[in-house]
């Protein structure tokens, strides 16, 4: 019974990880800003690493293209090579967001 038990146990922690886990292969865009992207998909999520910091977003609605958002900040992407990290509108009357595009291919010099 035990065995069992941690069996299920393992399994659902595996699950669970393949869950949050891009199924696809990350992409990696290098950015106008000399900074790179790299982003996998999965599902409804996006896990976007920007600046060392992994983000873990969801779909969201969009006009064009796919945007995800999460940690106050959105990825949105126009094609299959080229995405803009922006963060989200501020309220506050202050300068707006400064967002930074990102693009498949070398580097810009």
């Amino acid at each position: 019974m035990r065995g069992r038990a941690l069996t299920a146990f393992a399994a659902g922690v595996l699950l669970a990880s393949c869950q949050s886990a891009p199924q696809e292969p990350a992409s990696v865009l290098n950015c106008d800003n000399g900074d790179t992207v790299e982003v996998g998909y999965s599902g409804q999520y996006a896990m976007v690493t920007y600046k060392n910091v992994t983000h873990r977003m969801r779909l969201a609605l969009s006009r064009t293209g796919a945007r995800y958002v999460g940690d106050g900040l959105q990825w949105q992407t126009q094609g299959m090579g080229k995405g803009t990290m922006t963060p989200l509108a501020r309220n506050d009357g202050g300068p707006p967001p400064v967002s930074v595009t990102c693009k498949a291919g070398p580097p810009k010099k």
